[in-house]
Parts: structure tokens; C-alpha cells; sequence
């Protein structure tokens, strides 16, 4: 069948005779079993394009086929069906079954990971932040989703302008309006906003969709809030994070996505995301996001608890400020904040302990932090001449420990 136009996309592919004035998409594809299926739309073109009928179509069934092209054939009998179904379903077999291209492997110039949100989201890479209900999660995402819409940077956060498509299967466009314009209010030099689409079903449900709105507005960066309604099913299960992860390497943006944490663990256990551990086996950046316990102060620390691509950054802190109209966010000192006091790294506790002067052994460090004598030496010996100095000589009875310069309180507004 001559004059056949075929495009594609990452979940779709749509198939042209321009002779018979007629074409047919086909996306949401599925594999069961050993059988494919693909939803098959077909459509007499014009400058007004008329669906003709939509459904399922098995692409590995003979029978499916003769049966489309019956039921196409009764709605137009003009084209020659027989022959067009069985373009499409060899075509779309070709296209689900296709995969990358084996080469040889070259050397590049990229060293390191850019950014897009310094230093929490890697461009076209998928950055998890997991936190409690009401850890303000959600602000955050919306301050970030802002930052890279204008290219701005804020309370220690840097962004490489870009389209932002932030999808919620949690509230509402309304809720979302309201923060957002009490943000701006904030941060009135944040103009530019994302585009915006309440979710109902699962991401990788209607991937295909979602690809097509990241290619026709330009979007660079998806934020999904959050993973339990975007994921659906059983998160207990690893097909839930590997979907959700395979949906979005095909689309290929970079990706923040919220998750809740596992309310099961113990007193001392470390949080994480709710579910399978695949949710953080899979992501390559992730983050554990603390509100202070003083919650008139509407403080927020981050933690970095995974990098594929460098060692693990230092925590950082953001300040909320609400009033009757507007939202404003700043940074502040993660060490200030007593809820992380116990999670900040070992050399970081031992200098706050330090700040008021007072020399004090490595026996008492150790015994006053909670943790183990030959780990306190071991950090203590590691830092020696730059967080702290050392009263004595190594091994001698009565060597203590105190800081060089007392640190200088910084601000840290941005």
C-alpha cells in the first residue's frame, strides 16, 4: 500500500494514507501474556478530522484484525481496511517490540550529572523525596516546580530555566491555584508558573498522553505528587516502582516524586518511602525531607540518603513563612533545628557540641552524642586541624578536643 506516512513518539505511533484521506493512531499499549494490544483510533482526515471508531486491538490475532477491518469497513466502505489493519498491527508489533540499538560504547565529555535543580534534581533523572503528611512536601515541590519555570534560585537552591508539568492525583487545580498565588505574592520575582493537570488513573496508565503534552509544550521537568496514587496498585509490590520508573525513563524528563513514608518503622530506624524498596532502589537522587518540632516556625530540613553521581550532600534547611496572603521561603541552618540534631553526620554533631569552647574528651564526646568510642576517635582523628584542635598528643591520658574558631553565624536569606 503505497503512500503509507508512519511518526512515532515514545508511547505512540500514528500511520498515515494521505491517498484514502485517512489515518490511525495507536497507543496505550499493553503486553500480557505473550499477546499485545494496543487502542487503535481511526480517522477520516480533513481539516476537521472525524473519528471513525476506537477500541482494542489485539495486534498478535488474526481474528482481531479481521474484525476491525469488518467494523471499519460497515463505517467506511471506501478504504481498503483489510489491507490497512494489517499495516497497523505489523507496524505496531514492530514499534512495541523495537528496542535500542546495540553500539559501541564512546567516550564523552560529560563528566558529571548536570543539574536542573541544584542540588536536588538531576536533569532527565528521577529525584524521590519522601516525608511525613504535613511536612510541607508539597509547597516545596510547587517552590521548585517555580524556580525552574523562571530559572531563579532561592534559599539555597539553583534551577536551569524550564517547562514544568506538575501532575496531582492529590488535590485539586483550585488548592493548588491558592498556594501558588500566595507563593508569588511571596516571591513576586517567580512570574513565570508550571502547567498543571489533575491526575485520576495511573502514570504509566496514560504515559502516552503525558508524553505528548512534555513534547508539545516543551516540558523539561515532571513533578508527581505523589507516588502511592500515581503508582496504584499493591506498593508493597515491585511492579508498582518499576512501572512508574519504566514510564518515566520513556518519557524522559527529569522527575521529582513525592512519596510518604512507611509508617511501620521502629524507634532509631531510619525512615523511608512508603512500599517497596524498589521506590528507592530505582530512583538515583533521594531525599528525606523533616519538619521542625516547632511548628509555629514552619521549618523544613533535607537529608540526601542516595547519589548515584557524587557523594552525599550536606543537609540543607528551608523557612516557611505564612501570613493571611502570601508564602515566602528562605534558608535557614539545618543545625539549628533540634528534630535533625541526632541525624546530622557524626563531624557536624561533634563541632555544634563544641561551639560553646569547653575541651571535652573523646570519652565524653562519644558518651554525650550516643555513639561509639572507637567511631567518635576515628571522626575526631579524620577532622583534626579543621574542625576542631587537639589538647594533647594521640593516646595520651587526658586529650581533649575543642574548636579553632567558634562559627560565625551566617546569613543565610536568599
Amino acid at each position: 500500500m503505497s503512500g503509507l506516512a508512519i511518526k512515532t513518539n515514545s508511547h505512540s505511533l500514528r500511520l498515515t494514507w494521505p491517498e484514502h484521506h485517512l489515518f490511525c493512531t495507536l497507543d496505550r499499549f499493553q503486553d500480557r501474556g505473550g499477546v499485545s494490544k494496543a487502542e487503535l483510533s481511526a480517522y477520516l482526515d480533513g481539516d476537521t478530522p472525524r473519528l471513525l471508531t476506537q477500541g482494542s486491538l489485539t495486534l498478535t490475532s488474526l481474528q482481531g484484525r479481521g474484525s476491525f477491518a469488518r467494523r471499519l469497513t460497515e463505517l467506511h466502505p471506501d478504504a481498503p481496511w483489510d489491507t490497512v489493519i494489517e499495516n497497523i498491527a505489523v507496524h505496531g508489533l514492530q514499534f512495541r517490540r523495537r528496542g535500542e540499538p546495540v553500539m559501541v560504547l564512546e567516550p564523552t565529555d560529560t563528566i558529571c550529572v548536570p543539574f536542573d535543580v541544584n542540588p536536588l534534581i538531576y536533569k532527565n533523572h528521577q529525584t524521590l523525596l519522601y516525608a511525613p503528611g504535613g511536612s510541607l512536601k508539597s509547597y516545596l515541590a510547587l517552590l521548585i516546580a517555580l524556580l525552574a519555570c523562571n530559572g531563579q534560585r532561592c534559599a539555597g537552591l539553583a534551577a536551569v530555566r524550564s517547562g514544568v508539568l506538575y501532575l496531582d492525583w492529590e488535590l485539586n487545580a483550585e488548592t493548588v491555584g491558592g498556594r501558588l498565588k500566595a507563593m508569588q505574592t511571596g516571591h513576586p520575582e517567580l512570574s513565570a508558573r508550571p502547567y498543571y493537570r489533575r491526575c485520576e488513573v495511573p502514570f504509566h496508565q496514560e504515559a502516552h498522553q503525558i508524553a505528548a503534552h512534555v513534547a508539545e509544550r516543551d516540558v523539561r521537568l515532571l513533578i508527581i505528587d505523589s507516588a502511592a496514587m500515581a503508582c496504584g496498585g499493591d506498593l508493597a509490590s515491585p511492579d508498582s516502582a518499576i512501572a512508574l520508573q519504566r514510564a518515566l525513563r520513556q518519557i524522559g524528563c527529569s522527575s521529582l516524586v513525592l512519596a510518604h513514608v512507611a509508617k511501620n518503622f521502629q524507634d532509631g530506624q531510619e525512615k523511608s518511602a512508603y512500599g517497596t524498596v524498589f521506590f528507592r532502589e530505582l530512583a538515583r537522587n533521594v531525599w528525606d525531607a523533616t519538619r521542625g518540632e516547632d511548628d509555629a516556625a514552619c521549618r523544613v530540613v533535607l537529608q540526601q540518603k542516595k547519589n548515584n553521581f557524587g557523594p552525599i550532600h550536606a543537609p540543607l534547611g528551608f523557612a516557611f513563612t505564612f501570613d493571611a496572603q502570601s508564602v515566602r521561603v528562605t534558608a535557614c541552618d539545618p543545625a539549628e533545628e533540634p528534630a535533625l540534631e541526632a541525624k546530622l553526620p557524626l563531624a557536624a554533631r561533634i563541632r555544634n557540641l563544641l561551639e560553646d569552647g569547653l575541651p571535652r574528651t573523646a570519652e565524653t564526646i562519644a558518651d554525650v552524642l550516643e555513639v561509639k568510642l572507637a567511631t567518635a576517635k576515628v571522626t575526631l582523628s579524620r577532622e583534626k586541624g579543621r574542625k576542631w584542635q587537639m589538647l594533647g598528643g594521640p593516646g595520651q591520658e587526658g586529650t581533649t578536643y575543642t574548636v579553632l574558631v567558634p562559627k560565625m553565624k551566617v546569613n543565610m536569606q536568599s
